[in-house]
């Protein structure tokens, strides 16, 4: 709903602002689909933002196509399920970080980060745990 898209925005702005409107150099939005780029757009030019995969129906040509043309997107999150090599190394191809959820599976981690992924959102493994092997 880009109603409720731009009146949780201005809270967030407006709020930032109260307290330092510098604050807002330090927030990335997540975006939940291309419409919604627009949307916060129109709230503030932020200049950064995630693009998050999990509820979007955009193909993989799709996301790499966007990414093309919106240079403020600096990372994608993917769930587990939607990893592919291929995918992650084009998206990275393209500059940017790629991050996924959720895996709480040390060599799964591994992995994952030798095929490209950035980062892994998980409920318990720490750093430590990745460098025990």
């Amino acid at each position: 709903d880009p109603a409720l898209i731009r009146r949780k925005f201005q809270k967030i702005i407006n709020s930032a602002n109260a307290l330092d409107p510098k604050v807002l150099d330090r927030i990335v939005p997540q975006l939940y689909n291309r419409e919604m780029l627009q949307e916060v757009r129109k709230s503030h030019p932020f200049r950064e933002y995630i693009y998050t995969l999990y509820a979007s129906t955009d193909s993989n040509a799709e996301v790499l196509k966007f990414l093309a043309v919106t240079p403020e997107i600096r990372a994608i999150t993917i769930p587990l399920d939607r990893v592919e090599e291929e995918f992650v190394r084009a998206v990275r191809r393209a500059g940017r970080l790629v991050h996924t959820h959720t895996s709480n599976d040390v060599d799964q981690i591994r992995y994952l980060n030798s095929i490209g992924i950035s980062g892994v959102y998980t409920d318990f493994v720490g750093p430590r745990d990745l460098s025990l092997q």
